[in-house]
């Protein structure tokens, strides 16, 4: 299992799944399968989606794109 192949199981979820929360858990079955002690984390996962938008692998999914660029950050004013 590849991390394009994480990828692909990401958005291949329905719409009501896609959660920080249920992507952490298929990264963590990642690790698990991969026997990685480490989990890949989501600028990891965002570079691999972007490589598969340049090779025209995927399509844009901006859903998908919101779930792995970390929250935003609040301002103090």
């Amino acid at each position: 299992m590849s991390l394009e192949t994480l990828i692909h199981d990401i958005i291949a979820l329905p719409a009501e799944d896609r959660t920080r929360d249920h992507i952490k858990l298929l990264k963590r079955a990642y690790s698990k399968k991969e026997k990685s002690a480490e989990m890949p984390t989501n600028i990891q996962l965002l570079q691999t989606y972007h490589y598969m938008l340049q090779q025209e692998q995927i399509t844009r999914d901006r859903d998908v794109e919101q779930l792995l660029i970390k929250r935003p950050i609040r301002s103090q004013s």
